[in-house]
């Protein structure tokens, strides 16, 4: 019994493909098609740069038979910054608009999108959206040094600039004079021309990574590093990647590392001589070992990491080919750099909140360490909320899940909010705000599915039932043949000797009267 309208989950009408039952389903609502404007989708970046311009796009949606003229309006602080006039007819439904609006302040920068109503429409919630973007006057410039030519080269830089806020420089090593202007540095394949970029790093602090691969000179690497060694052999081997579930610098995601295709290197144990935080393992010939090819490490406010293999122009591609995108493996990539690139220290507590949610999808991640900074699943995190307008106050506790806590707050009206995230026993505190939109997604419908309720209907072999049909659907179902009452009846026979019982009873009043006869004289 149901509108037909689906919001989240597997598709209902091919979920229902695999159920052995008849399915026979009832829609509610108004059946007959009522007119309606509406913006069903919003598309833009999080984040863009001050004096840029960022890309929106606007998806809208009409259901009626006359053509008609409306105008689309986005609004910055009741201020117009954009408007144009769209038409639609009974066999133009849907329009998407692309343009770009220009980025004139630090922060967060909120716009409304309306459509205009169409006379007599019925349901106006769905004719206007809010978005917004946070705009940012700070780039990382990132220093990639290498004296030779190399794809992996490429796919570094294509990755880690997908962010608008990164830029990528590549120099020969002889080049590298102005070391203080770049937030971090890469070293690729370094051998001893590399000897006067290494003494600027030693001098500035400068966090950096290592990529080691055929052509690294070892040997001097060696020289050059405290944290790590390597007994290298000048022989070429195969590597494959395997995740650590439990490292724990920064909220990694997933990334299907096992269907990658191997990396190569020259034989020989890394040997790593301080503590180290590994994400990614060595697998050699199929054998999971302890040895690193992406591991951190941090000294003082210092952060370094060392990358060994080369061929990650593989993984890009083969990363692409299992989603269809590039946006893991540079996500990926891109918390790498983001995490080299700060020099704020490791903390054991973080939250992790999205600056705004739709009505119902609020939730905020948090992981806390203890001070060995390893996961503690056992500690008690509570959050405490204000609505900014109303001031009305929520407490919660997370729930730990996995390797994160989580906190499901759906069910909180939309609003801004003040959240303060506190752990019991422990003076650790992180604060902010988010925001929580009006928009309902069920409000955006008007109209009952009907076409996804009578194909559910014919794949089952039955009707469409409305609400007001329910009595045809009961007397259907009364003499529906598939429902027949059945009746069944069991007997079960037991022999009396297994009666423990009653035998027990029969002989104790036997005793009885055997007593009672011996004691009145008749036997």
């Amino acid at each position: 019994i149901s509108d037909g309208n689906q919001t989240f989950g597997q598709d209902y009408v091919l979920s229902s493909l695999t159920y052995k039952q008849p399915i026979y389903p009832v829609v509610i609502g108004d059946t007959l098609l009522k007119k309606d404007l509406k913006i069903t989708n919003i598309q833009l970046n999080k984040y863009t740069t001050l004096k840029n311009e960022f890309p929106v796009e606007i998806a809208i949606g009409y259901t009626g038979k006359k053509t008609i003229k409306k105008d689309l309006v986005v609004f910055k602080n009741n201020t117009k910054v954009y408007s144009k006039t769209l038409s639609f007819s009974k066999n133009n439904t849907t329009q998407v608009i692309q343009f770009n609006l220009p980025a004139l302040k630090i922060g967060k920068q909120q716009y409304k999108a309306t459509i205009a109503t169409i006379s007599n429409e019925e349901n106006t919630v769905n004719n206007s959206r809010n978005f917004s973007v946070d705009v940012i006057d700070e780039r990382t410039n990132v220093l990639l040094v290498s004296d030779i030519s190399h794809p992996d080269i490429g796919a570094y830089k294509k990755a880690i600039e997908t962010h608008q806020q990164r830029k990528v420089t590549i120099v020969k090593p002889s080049d590298v004079i102005d070391i203080e202007n770049y937030q971090m540095v890469i070293l690729f394949q370094p051998t001893d021309l590399f000897k006067t970029v290494f003494k600027q790093l030693e001098l500035t602090r400068k966090n950096h990574l290592v990529i080691t691969g055929v052509h690294t000179d070892w040997g001097f690497l060696n020289s050059q590093k405290e944290h790590y060694k390597r007994n290298f052999v000048n022989e070429l081997q195969e590597i494959t990647g395997m995740l650590n579930l439990e490292f724990n610098l920064f909220q990694q995601n997933a990334i299907n590392v096992n269907s990658f295709p191997p990396l190569h290197d020259v034989y020989g144990a890394v040997e790593l001589q301080t503590i180290a935080n590994t994400l990614l393992y060595q697998k050699i010939n199929g054998v999971e070992t302890t040895e690193p090819i992406l591991t951190f490490f941090e000294e003082g406010n210092r952060r370094e990491a060392l990358f060994v293999g080369e061929g990650i122009w593989k993984w890009r591609a083969q990363s692409y080919l299992n989603t269809q995108s590039f946006e893991v493996f540079d996500d990926f990539i891109g918390k790498t750099i983001q995490y080299l690139a700060s020099n704020t220290k490791k903390v054991r507590l973080t939250v992790d909140v999205a600056d705004e949610f739709l009505l119902g999808e609020a939730e905020i991640n948090a992981q806390y360490f203890d001070k060995n900074y390893v996961t503690d699943p056992n500690a008690t995190l509570s959050c405490r909320l204000t609505n900014d307008k109303t001031n009305t106050v929520y407490n919660y506790n997370f729930l730990f899940s996995s390797t994160n806590y989580k906190l499901d707050l759906g069910k909180l009206p939309a609003g801004r909010y003040s959240y303060s995230v506190t752990v019991e026993n422990e003076k650790l505190n992180k604060k902010g705000q988010f925001l929580i939109n009006s928009f309902d997604i069920e409000a955006q419908f008007i109209n009952p599915d009907v076409t996804k309720l009578s194909l559910l209907a014919t794949n089952s072999q039955n009707k469409l039932y409305t609400i007001t049909e329910s009595d045809q659907l009961i007397s259907s179902l009364m003499t529906d043949q598939l429902f027949k009452p059945i009746q069944k009846e069991q007997i079960s026979q037991l022999p009396l000797i297994n009666w423990k019982y009653l035998l027990a009873v029969l002989l104790v009043l036997l005793t009885l009267e055997w007593l009672l006869r011996k004691y009145n004289g008749l036997l």
